[in-house]
């Protein structure tokens, strides 16, 4: 816990400060490059925005560039002085450039190490399977590896799927069964069917740059050949010590908590409150409050398995307490929230340790790794092998269908709409010192989702399939405000190209040309209101000022080309500007001055607005985003099928107040 303490201490300096905040590139560089030059985290970009296709985004997801560190060909542009940038998550798999966004975010990292935040996804934590499964002559033959627990069918068994694949089409056959594992494994059990080619895609752009900068390729010469098993050895050199993946396993976090703003890559939901893995080796787990380091002999080979009995116990913080723990050097406590946080990087920093021990013995060539007698993926579990409990804990259920009590794979949608918060959740996180909840994972239309819930404010913005966005008929305009809505008044279809398939040139293929930020600007509680506590000096029990969300801006392009740029007030009523604390204005819209969390519409437009995003208006059709001209944008979600219209604020109002029950038909 004392890092993530001192850590915090850190951020507590100063009045004031502001975060960035954007979440699943899913190896996007063309959309990552995009997000940086319209972010308001990072100083402006003297080279222009990228295009969508065309020579320079091949250029840049080559790793041609001769600029800082990092995989982009353009430089990294600074992170502005006053900003954090947290990072949701999801670095790779969909977007053809793996290697270069996960380059760039542990660039930024190295720059910035108090104030660059990188979140583990379940795409992120996936990735160490390619350890277990493509390491081990035993783990990598086609015909024993047993599949995934996760895929019952037996024609997505290894064996079975192979010789589909190859006979489907005259496909060629793999050159090796690790190669073959590792298709396997992309296209079955990870979502992600392209990946294995855009692996070798950017393999080779990166072959031929460095073939050109050597003076040994010319401007028209053939693309390198990158054979499969080069290919599935690249997936598993990513893993071992050095590697991309393996870097970003140990710069990366399970929760970021930042003054009252929790960060976390899906959800909190009931069942993981306060919850915590406690690893528990065969030798430990006799003993009492046994936990924490397996003994070196110990981490090769399986301790305790879900068969044999559970090798993790579950810890539950009690977020309504007050922890005892104390910033280090300091005589102010952790906040309930701070303290799980800490927590859970106590557990990922152990998982990933001896993951990255066990890569080491592979590279130090001191023979194969001991692991059980079929890879993890099998059965899954606690199995003791390296880093499998935190496999496990980035699943979203276990292999006799419990719950894992993860914020990881969650979401705050059901059946692709949102859903409101539960009761306990909210009452539990407000206690412990949170306000903003600000996640990824499950995308929502085009844009960020805010869902608003007695005191706690949630906000996602995965945007990986805003290409698929249908708009509909507005509602509730006037002519006049017809007029204004321009290219929205048509209804029932999508706004952009339609889909492509992923590559180096286009990234994911499903974005379209949508992008967003969210940008919370932090102050203290003001001295002469009473804060969360009741502490009219801005101080609680906690023996610190509390910096708190006093604005949250959300800004970006929708899927039919569209900008917004609008802002929320924060929850806190007591929450003053910083003076001299280094964070800098949020360009966009002043605040409303009225609370967005009263169920009193304000008459005030500009505030009607922000009152009104984060509800249900009607029939699953929430308030999503103040548009420029004052419109409100509506968007509904059922399944993948998303849908956007645009209304007047005053019908929005109506009809949230009829839905609540607070105004008679």
């Amino acid at each position: 816990m004392a890092n993530h303490a001192r850590n915090v201490a850190a951020h507590a300096l100063g009045s004031s400060f502001n975060i960035g905040f954007v979440t699943d590139l899913e190896g996007d560089l063309v959309h990552w490059r995009r997000y940086l030059a319209m972010s308001k985290a990072f100083e402006p970009q003297t080279q222009q925005p990228l295009a969508p296709s065309g020579p320079a985004a091949t250029a840049i997801a080559s790793g041609a560039g001769s600029g800082p560190p990092g995989g982009g060909a353009l430089p990294l542009p600074a992170l502005r002085e006053g900003f954090h940038f947290v990072y949701g998550g999801d670095a790779v798999d969909k977007g053809g450039a793996d290697l270069a966004v996960l380059e760039d975010l542990l660039a930024l990292k190295k720059r910035y190490p108090g104030r660059v935040h990188l979140l583990l996804g379940n795409r992120d934590i996936n990735k160490m399977r390619f350890l277990h499964e493509l390491a081990n002559p035993h783990t990598c033959s086609v015909k024993e590896h047993p599949g995934a627990y996760w895929i019952r069918a037996d024609a997505q068994k290894p064996a079975a799927w192979t010789e589909a694949a190859n006979n489907a089409g005259g496909k060629q056959q793999p050159e090796s069964d690790r190669a073959a594992i590792a298709e396997w494994m992309l296209k079955v059990t990870m979502g992600c069917p392209d990946t294995f080619e855009l692996r070798r895609a950017e393999l080779a752009a990166r072959r031929l740059s460095k073939e050109k900068k050597a003076g040994h390729g010319s401007d028209d010469a053939a693309t390198p050949r990158v054979s499969d098993d080069e290919v599935a050895a690249d997936f598993l050199r990513s893993v071992l010590p050095g590697g991309q993946q393996a870097e970003y396993l140990a710069n990366a976090d399970l929760m970021v908590v930042l003054g009252d703003v929790a960060f976390v890559h899906g959800a909190v939901w009931e069942g993981c409150l306060g919850a915590v893995p406690r690893f528990v080796s065969r030798a430990a787990s006799g003993k009492a409050g046994g936990r924490g380091d397996v003994e070196e002999a110990d981490f090769l080979v399986p301790t305790t398995s879900t068969r044999d009995g559970a090798a993790v116990h579950w810890d539950r913080l009690d977020l309504k307490a007050h922890p005892k723990a104390r910033l280090e050097g300091s005589p102010s406590l952790l906040t309930p929230a701070e303290a799980w946080a800490a927590e859970l990087q106590e557990f990922k920093r152990a998982e990933v340790g001896r993951f990255l021990k066990a890569g080491q013995h592979l590279l130090d060539g001191r023979g194969q790794l001991a692991w059980s007698a079929h890879p993890w993926a099998g059965t899954g579990g606690y199995t003791g092998d390296a880093g499998a409990a935190l496999m496990q804990y980035g699943m979203g259920w276990a292999a006799d269908q419990e719950r894992i009590p993860s914020p990881i794979y969650a979401n705050y949608l059901r059946d692709g709409g949102p859903a409101p918060v539960a009761a306990a959740v909210r009452e539990s996180l407000v206690a412990s010192g949170v306000s903003h909840v600000v996640s990824g994972h499950q995308p929502f239309a085009d844009g960020p989702l805010v869902i608003s819930s007695g005191g706690l404010r949630v906000i996602t913005a995965d945007t990986s399939y805003s290409n698929n966005t249908k708009w509909e008929p507005p509602l509730g305009l006037s002519e006049t405000s017809l007029e204004k809505a321009g290219g929205n008044k048509a209804g029932g279809h999508t706004a952009g190209a339609g889909n492509t398939g992923a590559s180096l040139e286009v990234g994911n293929g499903t974005r379209g040309c949508a992008v967003c930020e969210v940008v919370l600007e932090l102050g203290e509680l003001d001295e002469e209101n009473p804060g969360m506590d009741g502490v009219s000096n801005g101080e609680n029990d906690f023996g610190r000022r509390r910096l708190v969300v006093r604005k949250a801006n959300l800004h970006g392009t929708l899927s039919n080309g569209d900008p917004y740029d609008f802002s929320l007030p924060g929850l806190h009523s007591g929450s003053r500007r910083g003076a001299g604390g280094g964070g800098d204005e949020i360009e966009g819209d002043p605040p409303p001055v009225v609370s967005a969390e009263s169920g009193v519409p304000p008459t005030s437009a500009e505030s009607l607005g922000a009152w009104l995003v984060g509800r249900e208006i009607y029939d699953g059709w929430w308030a999503r985003a103040v548009l420029p001209n004052g419109q409100i944008l509506l968007s509904h979600g059922q399944g993948f099928t998303h849908k956007n219209r645009v209304c007047d604020p005053l019908w929005a109002r109506d009809q949230a107040l009829l839905n609540s029950g607070a105004l008679q038909k």
